[in-house]
């Protein structure tokens, strides 16, 4: 079949339309060979550069060559029966995206040439796995990050017996893990195997920040102690034991941002910038959201301050164990 010039001729016209695509660097195909073999018979004229109308000085042609030179030259291009052969592309770029872009804009050619009945076009080669590969990464991403944050939800909503415990914990997850997407778009960090697990590990590693946060300030609260001051002790001892963890996460993930491989490299940039956000989160927003709606599940029933009148107000009243320290204060001890 590919002896026929109107195949020839079919694949040429496939050649350059998608020779056109941008990120295409160059293209080559059996119609080249065809062509520059033309070209040579004919006193290297140029007008000569283009497919005979013989199907016979087409096969004389690929006689001629496989006598004079090497026969494994064809091999990367056409079947010794001449009835497959390949169109390569380069791509200028390796990145997912550029893949998409040919292999979508090249379809409609790809259909186009197929119409004839002559030729099956299809694709294959290292581009169009790949482009599999981000399209099921596309696809599978969002639900992926979803799920983790449903699932943080649910078990820190089992572990303090409150859905709102379980949102208010999310917001020092959410907002980092929103930035990470910022921070992509404004480095031109694409989307990859590497940087796509991020937004799991990290709403994996930011939650600590938060679950910790609320347990000290329910301890605190639910011995009596009144919520600002809760926070003064929160900072002095939960925090700091918070600040250390972020140290050694950052200091771990932190190495792999001198890595030569760009996606390791992104990856740990990206992990560390997460966590920064999430603790100071932890030891801002959420404190705030806490003074500010006050939520039910710090206080035990007979604690809160709707039920015990201005018991979580009154420092001075024993409640659960705590009294006075060596210094004086009634705040439990660090």
């Amino acid at each position: 079949a590919l002896v026929e010039p109107e195949n020839l001729r079919t694949i040429q016209r496939l050649q350059e339309r998608v020779g056109g695509l941008a990120r295409v660097a160059k293209t080559i195909s059996v119609v080249d060979v065809i062509k520059q073999m033309n070209r040579a018979m004919n006193e290297d004229r140029e007008d000569e550069y283009r497919i005979p109308d013989s199907r016979q000085l087409i096969a004389q042609y690929f006689l001629l060559y496989s006598a004079s030179g090497d026969p494994t030259d064809f091999e990367e291009l056409v079947d010794p029966a001449f009835r497959v052969a390949n169109l390569r592309l380069t791509i200028d770029r390796g990145r997912w995206s550029d893949f998409i872009h040919v292999v979508e804009g090249a379809e409609p050619y790809l259909d186009e040439a197929s119409a004839s009945g002559e030729l099956t076009v299809k694709f294959g080669g290292n581009a169009y796995v790949s482009y599999h590969r981000a399209k099921e990464l596309l696809g599978s991403h969002p639900l992926g990050v979803g799920l983790a944050f449903l699932a943080v939800w649910l078990m820190t909503s089992f572990a303090f017996r409150s859905r709102l415990a379980g949102a208010i914990a999310l917001v020092p997850v959410a907002l980092p893990v929103l930035m990470i997407y910022a921070i992509m778009g404004y480095l031109d960090i694409w989307l990859g195997s590497g940087t796509a697990m991020t937004a799991a590990i990290a709403v994996g590693l930011s939650v600590d920040f938060s679950v910790h946060t609320l347990d000290r300030m329910r301890n605190l609260t639910r011995n009596g102690v009144p919520l600002d001051r809760s926070l003064e002790i929160l900072f002095a001892s939960t925090g700091r034991a918070l600040l250390f963890n972020l140290m050694a996460i950052v200091l771990g993930f932190g190495a792999l941002t001198i890595s030569q491989v760009p996606s390791l490299r992104h990856f740990g940039l990206l992990v560390v910038v997460c966590v920064c956000a999430s603790f100071i989160g932890s030891q801002s927003v959420l404190p705030a959201l806490v003074m500010r709606f006050r939520p039910r599940f710090l206080w035990s029933e007979a604690s809160h301050p709707a039920h015990a009148g201005q018991l979580a107000d009154a420092p001075e009243q024993k409640r659960g164990g705590v009294g006075p320290n060596l210094d004086g204060s009634t705040a439990p001890p660090l």
